[in-house]
């Protein structure tokens, strides 16, 4: 069940240093070695918030476009 915690949260995003932490480890090496695979690229997770503010920030602007032509 570690081995699945570990690697459910680092696909989701959590912080290897978190993850560590609750494996109860006492370095991240050992996380990072085991576990490096299943982290998501930072990359990744930044595009993936730009994206989402980016959708809201449209329907924000669509909706304030609609208010302002009435």
């Amino acid at each position: 069940m570690r081995d699945t915690f570990a690697t459910l949260a680092l696909a989701d995003g959590a912080r290897p240093d978190w993850v560590s932490k609750q494996l109860g480890r006492a370095s991240i090496t050992t996380t990072l070695k085991h576990y490096h695979r299943w982290q998501q690229p930072v990359d990744d997770a930044i595009l993936d918030q730009l994206d989402a503010a980016r959708a809201t920030g449209l329907k924000a602007d669509s909706a304030a476009q609609e208010a302002a032509s009435r």
